[in-house]
């Protein structure tokens, strides 16, 4: 097609965007196909074939691996304590600096990443406490208490319902359990 063809073909594009014609992602789209990715929009931004943010939509998918590769860490291979606890504690670090960034864009990878990011402490504590303290149940037990109480204060400061249900349905459990394992000792 002709460089005078496209011209015009953009041109009625633009004006179909401004009038709402089309939605503008759709004009968006029709322009940096015609353009073959090298259109400048009105306001001076020049749109890329390749968007920066198009990966980002998979990075969900590559942390949620974090957490069984975190659990394979620990339990199943004889790497160094500080190692273990590095790498954890790296993912962990990821999750949390993404559940900030998606805060107020978009509340399904919030969830995601804060929930990942509450599990991923809680793997790191329950296993810095065994390393240091041993199988202590007290400590533990605190441990698990602490967590509870912190997955519920978030979830209330935040005004997020599933932490608040998940704290207090974990600490249910846990003194359902205790109740349990001390009637059959």
């Amino acid at each position: 097609m002709n460089k005078h063809r496209k011209e015009i073909i953009m041109n009625e594009i633009e004006y179909w965007k401004k009038s709402r014609l089309l939605p503008e992602q759709y004009c968006d789209f029709l322009l940096t196909l015609y353009s073959e990715g090298e259109h400048e929009s009105k306001n001076g931004h020049k749109t890329r074939k390749f968007s920066m943010s198009a990966w980002l939509q998979y990075l969900p998918f590559f942390i949620m691996l974090g957490l069984p590769i975190s659990f394979l860490f620990v339990y199943f291979t004889e790497f160094n304590f500080v190692l273990q606890i590095t790498i954890k504690s790296l993912i962990m670090g990821i999750s949390i600096i993404l559940s900030i960034v998606y805060w107020k864009k978009n509340r399904l990878y919030l969830t995601f990443f804060l929930v990942f990011s509450l599990l991923l402490f809680f793997l790191n504590t329950v296993f810095l406490t065994e390393y240091f303290f041993g199988r202590s149940a007290y400590i533990i037990g605190t441990v698990i208490v602490f967590h509870c109480v912190i997955w519920y204060l978030i979830g209330r400061l935040s005004k997020l319902t599933y932490l608040r249900v998940s704290g207090i349905a974990a600490l249910i459990l846990f003194i359902f359990y205790l109740i349990v394992t001390s009637t059959i000792n």
